[in-house]
Formats: structure tokens, C-alpha cells, sequence
């Protein structure tokens, strides 16, 4: 994926997102930064978070290798967001987003482990959260055309699924 590297954390999605509450508009994601691979995937955005379904997420490649290496990269608009997915395991996060895609029936409980569709939170890398958190400034807001330093090479402890 090319684009314009943004590295500043989105604050509300659904600023940058048209709406999209039944997870019919697309998103490009790019997965396992060792040897990526781009999908197409529906998304929502609930409370300014941005969530990616997966679709029979045990029996998908793509959902394996987020497990295995959280780091993705999200194209919206021709710029690049480097993010991380995080598998939604909560069932009060998970009720919401499984009533929207029709994965629920209305007053039932939310089980991540019995749901055949996986969602992932899209957030702001480690380093940025890290920053965030200990107070230190965010790195310059500038823009490249090059793709993000994780893209180059994968954890070296992780072996491909």
C-alpha cells in the first residue's frame, strides 16, 4: 500500500468515515508487516472507535495473523494510518457491534468465543499510547509518502501461521 503516512492518533473516526452502521461501506487494511497482505473489510464507528468485522474469523487467514502480530495498516483517502488491532472480547463492546451485523438476537448476551464473526478495535500504535500516557509530546505531525518502519520486516520471534 502506498499513501500519505499519517501519524498523529485519530480522535473520531467518524469524522474521517462516512457512516456506515450495517458494515456495508469498505476499508483497505494491510496485515502481517513481514509479508503484508491487503484485504477489503467492512467496517463501523461507535462512540468515535473504528471496528473491522471478520467473518468466520477461526476459519480466516487474515484474523490469524492480526492475533499473531496486532500491527495493520489502514488506507482511508489515499493517507496510510498505522494502527493495531485489537480483538473485541468484551461482551458489553461486543453487543452492540454483533446486533449491527446481525450476529445477535435482541437481550441475548454477547460470547466472543461462541460468535462465528471476530471484530477488531483499530488503535493508535503502542509507541503513540505509550507517549500519550507518560506524557511526552507525539511525534512531529509531518506526512511521507514512504510506508511506516513496521512495514519492513516482522517480529522476529513470530514464525508465518
Amino acid at each position: 500500500m502506498t499513501g500519505d503516512v499519517v501519524r498523529v492518533p485519530v480522535r473520531d473516526w467518524g469524522a474521517l468515515l462516512p457512516p456506515n452502521d450495517d458494515f456495508g461501506g469498505r476499508v483497505e487494511l494491510q496485515v502481517w508487516p513481514g509479508e503484508p497482505r491487503s484485504i477489503t473489510v467492512g467496517y463501523v464507528v461507535r462512540d468515535g472507535r473504528l471496528y473491522v468485522p471478520a467473518l468466520l474469523g477461526a476459519r480466516k487467514t487474515w484474523p490469524a495473523l492480526v492475533t499473531a502480530d496486532e500491527r495493520v495498516l489502514l488506507r482511508v483517502s489515499g493517507k496510510l494510518y498505522p494502527l493495531r488491532a485489537v480483538r473485541v472480547t468484551d461482551p458489553a463492546e461486543l453487543e452492540p457491534l454483533a446486533l449491527a451485523l446481525g450476529e445477535l438476537e435482541p437481550g441475548t448476551r454477547a460470547d466472543p468465543d461462541a460468535l462465528a464473526t471476530w471484530f477488531f478495535r483499530l488503535e493508535p500504535p503502542r509507541e503513540t499510547t505509550r507517549r500519550r500516557n507518560l506524557g511526552e509530546s507525539a511525534p512531529a505531525a509531518g506526512r511521507s509518502r514512504a510506508r511506516p518502519d513496521w512495514c519492513e520486516s516482522p517480529s522476529p520471534d513470530l514464525a508465518r501461521p
